[in-house]
């Protein structure tokens, strides 16, 4: 692993000079821009001939590049092409010295004779293997001992520039008569293969970086020859952490240990195991990618006015922006801020989901902004206002009956008794409730509100409902009952605004046989003694307070029952 860290150090160190273009030479009739050489060099027929060098001719990378240059002077790798007056023929341009007599006469039999078609790419190639593998002066005189040099040449950006002279000038031998000219497009040859051919197939290329969920994901295409891949890289333009990513056979990696607001710059090298055993290893250029995590939405609450949205901040993120579906709709960007939290106050329809994503955002001075992934998504509701239809007094209380609200889970009830604060005092699934904890009289008022919620923490409550209110008696409190020589005296608490008390007393505790009623009519009697009792039996008591008006009496309910067994 070391010698690999080492050259992409040296890499780091020497990228402008390892990765920039350089003019190709022309022809006297055309120039070649790189970028057209570019698109060119990585053709399908450009491919196939390089594997055919490669894996068929056992040539090594270098070879087959200075090769592919020449093939492209002579026929842009197109097997049809003719030249010189129709005389050369296919991708590398065999010539016929007079009319059915040279290499290209030679091409068509030796195809027929050995089932190939020689107007096809992979005839041709067949044919060039024939051609180098023997010396013959018929065929081509000096075929094997331009192989055998073809395999020597090394595995470099320098030896395919050898390659590619040396072809030319020993195999396609181009102006012939004109030595200068031929050693000035020798040179173009050599310098095609070094510079465009070279990079595009012994530089593996990083297609480049993209935030994904987990991390940073790179991409390369399959390089020719790699048994595997090493990806490196390095944070913050620091090469002094670069350390070692994974090593995989696959084309991809991703790349889980970033960390938000971090820079990487990536690196890629092809390990290819050379025929003589030795391991070469083909650098791709760098590429960097700022890594910004997802923020997260913990909270939602809604108001009758608002939905307001917080989620968790996230390193370098400059700002947010936040996205909002109706209703399962499209997501529409609705604002942006720099704040972890946001009130929507344009969300007040009542009953429809409104759904949230947050994306984090990092501004960069003279680019476009980066954004992060999109956050979890969290809808929310916002409620109607509770209407309560109906509030009665019955034996156990007060009893309140309200419409459903649409969403609501649940009711939280109010109470206010005679003007005080109101106090919340139940919370109910149902549309009813009875109020069985009332110990004063006077006017009761009730308000109500809805409320939402739901299982990833957002919750919503309703506008409060209209206040109701009812003029209510409340049952005194029996706060003992004691025993005395053949008597019982149950005390109570006071009810201001009672007119007076009723005690009742019976042998039964369902006060269902003979019970005693005693009428007190006095406000402030909070005790009685009640006398002639039998020995040793038990009673049961219980007391309510009444009011009278127009001559007629209203009762409370009664205070809860206790016992008590007389001396």
């Amino acid at each position: 692993m070391k010698k690999h860290i080492c050259r992409f150090m040296a890499a780091i160190l020497t990228a402008s000079c390892l990765f920039t273009s350089v003019p190709i030479s022309a022809d006297p009739v055309t120039t070649y821009t790189g970028s057209a050489e570019e698109v060119l060099a990585t053709s399908s027929n450009a491919k196939e001939i390089y594997h055919f060098l490669v894996y068929n001719m056992g040539l090594n990378s270098a070879a087959a590049c200075g090769i592919l240059a020449n093939i492209r002077r002579e026929s842009f790798f197109n097997p049809d092409k003719l030249g010189d007056a129709d005389t050369s023929y296919g991708i590398c341009q065999w010539h016929d010295t007079s009319t059915g007599v040279g290499r290209y006469t030679n091409l068509i039999n030796w195809c027929a004779q050995n089932g190939y078609d020689y107007t096809q790419l992979e005839g041709q190639l067949q044919f060039l293997y024939h051609e180098l593998s023997q010396n013959d002066s018929t065929i081509l005189h000096n075929g094997k001992t331009i192989l055998d040099y073809m395999r020597t040449v090394d595995n470099t950006a320098d030896g395919a520039y050898a390659a590619g002279y040396y072809w030319c000038d020993t195999f396609e031998v181009p102006f012939s008569n004109n030595p200068e000219k031929r050693a000035a497009e020798c040179d173009a040859r050599g310098s095609l293969a070094r510079d465009i051919y070279w990079p595009a197939y012994c530089e593996p290329a990083l297609e480049g970086a993209q935030i994904v969920a987990g991390g940073i994901q790179l991409n390369w295409e399959a390089f020719v020859g790699a048994s595997q891949y090493e990806l490196y890289r390095y944070a913050n333009d620091d090469p002094s952490t670069i350390s070692l990513v994974t090593v995989t056979n696959n084309t991809f990696a991703v790349d889980n240990t970033v960390s938000s607001g971090n820079n990487y710059t990536y690196m890629m090298c092809a390990i290819i195991q050379q025929p003589d055993g030795t391991t070469y290893t083909a650098n791709a250029k760098e590429v960097t990618q700022y890594y910004l995590a997802p923020t997260e939405i913990t909270k939602i609450t809604g108001y009758p006015t608002s939905q307001k949205i917080k989620w968790k901040k996230v390193n370098g993120a400059t700002k947010y922006v936040i996205y909002r579906s109706d209703d399962g709709g499209e997501y529409v960007e609705i604002a942006s801020t720099t704040e972890n939290s946001y009130k929507d106050i344009s969300a007040t329809t009542p009953e429809i989901r409104y759904s949230y994503q947050v994306y984090a955002c990092h501004e960069q001075t003279g680019a476009d902004p980066l954004y992060s992934l999109a956050s979890n998504a969290i809808g929310n509701y916002t409620l109607s206002q509770p209407v309560i239809t109906s509030i009665t007094s019955v034996k156990s209380g007060i009893k309140l009956k309200w419409d459903k609200v649409p969403k609501a889970k649940f009711y939280s009830i109010y109470r206010s008794v005679d003007g005080a604060a109101y106090e919340e005092i139940a919370s109910v699934t149902k549309r009813s409730f009875t109020d069985t904890d009332i110990t004063s009289s006077g006017k009761i008022k009730y308000k109500i509100y809805a409320y939402y919620t739901g299982k990833d923490g957002q919750t919503s409550r309703s506008k409060v409902s209209k206040s109701v209110s009812i003029s209510y008696l409340g049952a005194p409190k029996l706060t003992s009952v004691t025993a005395g020589n053949r008597t019982i005296t149950p005390k109570w608490s006071q009810n201001k605004n009672a007119t007076g008390y009723e005690i009742q007393y019976c042998k039964d505790k369902s006060f269902k046989s003979n019970p005693t009623t005693l009428l007190i009519v006095t406000n402030d009697t909070t005790s009685w003694r009640i006398s002639g009792l039998a020995k040793g039996q038990t009673y049961y008591v219980r007391v309510r307070s009444y009011i009278t008006k127009n001559g007629k009496r209203s009762y409370s309910a009664y205070s809860t029952i206790k016992k008590c067994k007389v001396k």
